[in-house]
């Protein structure tokens, strides 16, 4: 089951914030690095060894001559083992979370990743606020729109999440009245549903989900900040299981600007979860199949 499909599932309330990513208030690391590849453990101990009691600039020179003759990767092996500039959530889990946990200018342990082993040097940290990040990048993306959606996206800035009220109607004003009535999470997450296709003889019916996020999230490929984003679910009436088939999210607010992230399940990829009781999952199941909420046996 996909994370966002589990949670929703879970989740009361209409409230979804993606998890697992970096919001408005954090701060995105960066590390100048460089690494050395090896197809077995034993090959990256044994050279890691050969490092051992070197500090300093000699250490560094060891390093890059050893990527040099010996890395396992064509990309960084001519370079002396150098990465470029590398942000979190560019690298494998195993690669980041050894680098980003390094003191400045030392060698890890081997780190195993799907790629081989590593030696993992950083030359330099830094630090950006996570808002100084999403700002520019959607000072760059409206600059760069055309005339019709730079307006449109320029509106939007105007929507400030702590004021509750201007803001969802603001939203519903641009979204239109098919999505009817703004409803608001335990998170101060803004969520906004839309039948799409009423329950039919197979007891198949279609809703999506449209969410405002109160802080900004961090995507790293490309480098921008989703607002908004939106979810397109296969209901079984008859079964009360529901199942995600697309999630797309934007950069803007209203689901306007860039399509940051978008992930398309085919029928074989979707897996039908069952509904628990007061859950956005049942909310859905209970709008598509006009049927009264479920209760549970006392």
């Amino acid at each position: 089951m996909s994370t966002l499909l589990a949670f929703l599932l879970a989740t009361p309330a209409f409230s979804v914030t993606p998890l697992g990513e970096k919001e408005e208030g954090d701060v995105l690391r960066e590390a100048q690095t460089y690494h050395v590849m090896f197809s077995s453990e034993k090959d990256a101990v044994a050279a890691r060894a050969t490092l051992e009691g070197k500090r300093g600039a000699n250490l560094f020179a060891e390093l890059q001559k050893l990527a040099r003759a010996r890395s396992k990767d064509p990309g960084s092996a001519s370079r002396g083992g150098y990465l470029g500039t590398v942000k979190e959530g560019e690298m494998v889990k195993s690669f980041e979370t050894a680098l980003f946990a390094l003191p400045l200018n030392t060698v890890s342990e081997p780190v195993k990743s799907e790629f081989g082993w590593h030696l993992i040097y950083a030359s330099y940290f830094s630090e950006t606020p996570v808002k100084e990040v999403c700002d520019q990048s959607l000072g760059d993306s409206i600059r760069k729109a055309r005339p019709d959606e730079r307006a449109a996206l320029q509106k939007t800035l105007m929507l400030v999440p702590d004021s509750e009220t201007a803001f969802g109607e603001g939203i519903a004003s641009l979204l239109g009245d098919a999505w009817g009535e703004p409803l608001r999470g335990q998170t101060g997450d803004l969520s906004f549903m839309r039948v799409t296709q009423r329950e039919d003889d197979g007891g198949v019916a279609a809703v999506t989900f449209h969410g405002e996020l109160r802080n900004a999230v961090l995507s790293v490929r490309p480098v921008a900040c989703s607002r908004s984003h939106r979810v397109e679910f296969s209901l079984d009436c008859r079964a009360r299981t529901v199942a995600m088939k697309s999630h797309v999210r934007f950069e803007g607010r209203a689901a306007l600007g860039r399509r940051l992230v978008e992930s398309k399940l085919s029928p074989a990829q979707r897996a039908p979860q069952r509904a628990s009781p007061g859950t956005l999952a049942e909310q859905m199941l209970n709008a598509a199949c006009e049927a009264e909420p479920q209760r549970t046996a006392e």
